[in-house]
């Protein structure tokens, strides 16, 4: 059977809001896969328990992540267990074999061996390009939690089925090294980005307003939709639309990942257009690296539009 590619989405975001939830510790020989029938099964052996599992998930419906609607499990069956479950309208069965608990998992789980380093790709640091998608998880202590996947810009067009924004660093800020050919193409994507983004560095926040305001007043149609300066603890953006937004961190870790703030407070706006202001309040993190998670304030203020939101009354985003 050929899966379609509703089950594909479902499948990519039941296996990130598994691994993000850490909701399958202990458990080993994991496989996600569609049944003759068009159901999504998740088995695994040992572990938690289906139950378990489900609840997880449940709590990502709470947040408009995952729609999640759980069926009551079934009783153990010759050391197998389940739990039948709707995730965004597809069948999903959740199947493990001589499960344990998640309590009792974790107890038991022995920690893997140390291997060398992964490191997501980094392609802003790399390039001075990127495309950011931001993934709404839910965190046990943090709550809402925007996971930022940022992934380099392709010349063949989309291959991440998510929707996502365009970042780019400004000229003044391009890392060196880039080849030619590939900076021609990312000038080319700056000129289109969502957000033009610089390193604060010795600026104060009179500096950046001011080099905020020169580029969305920009009389062409390049100006982006909205431009940040970023410091290590702080973040300052302004959108066309004439909203300022501050951004802080009382003690941010220190691998918190400033670039990802602009492209994580862009996505709450759009996340739910009915808000004119992001929340005040807003879990960051970076995908691949659970120690980047960092918790910021946002305080937003209105100002004059933009000319070219002016001349654009139909528009906001």
């Amino acid at each position: 059977m050929r899966t379609s590619d509703q089950q594909a989405r479902v499948v990519g975001q039941l296996a990130l809001g598994i691994r993000e939830g850490r909701l399958l510790i202990g458990a080993r020989d994991v496989e996600y896969r569609v049944d003759d029938h068009g159901a999504i099964v998740v088995d695994w052996v040992e572990g938690p328990y289906p139950s378990e599992v489900a609840a997880g998930l449940a709590a990502y419906s709470a947040v408009g992540w995952l729609q999640v609607d759980a069926v009551a499990p079934d009783p153990v069956h010759s050391g197998t267990v389940r739990a039948d479950l709707l995730v965004d309208g597809l069948p999903v069965t959740l199947l493990a074999y001589d499960a344990i608990g998640m309590e009792q998992a974790a107890r038991v789980a022995r920690p893997k061996r140390a291997l060398s380093p992964w490191r997501w790709p980094s392609p802003l640091t790399a390039e001075g390009a990127a495309r950011d998608t931001v993934l709404w998880t839910f965190d046990r202590d943090l709550g809402l939690v925007a996971t930022v996947v940022r992934l380099p810009i392709d010349p063949q067009g989309p291959w991440w089925t998510e929707d996502g924004t365009n970042v780019a660093v400004a000229p003044q800020d391009m890392p060196p090294g880039v080849r030619a050919r590939r900076r021609e193409m990312i000038d080319e994507f700056r000129d289109h980005c969502a957000i033009l983004l610089r390193y604060g560095a010795t600026w104060t926040p009179e500096d950046a307003d001011k080099w905020m305001t020169a580029e969305l007043d920009r009389a062409d149609l390049r100006a982006p939709d909205s431009v940040a300066v970023v410091w290590r603890g702080r973040c300052i953006m302004r959108r066309w639309t004439g909203q300022r937004m501050e951004i802080t961190c009382a003690e941010p870790p220190a691998l918190a990942p400033w670039t990802y703030v602009p492209s994580a407070v862009h996505a709450s706006l759009v996340r739910d257009r009915s808000r004119r202001d992001p929340p005040g309040s807003l879990g960051i993190r970076a995908f691949g690296n659970a120690s980047s998670v960092l918790r910021v304030t946002i305080t937003s203020t209105w100002g004059a539009p933009s000319q070219r939101f002016s001349d654009s009354p139909g528009l906001r985003w």
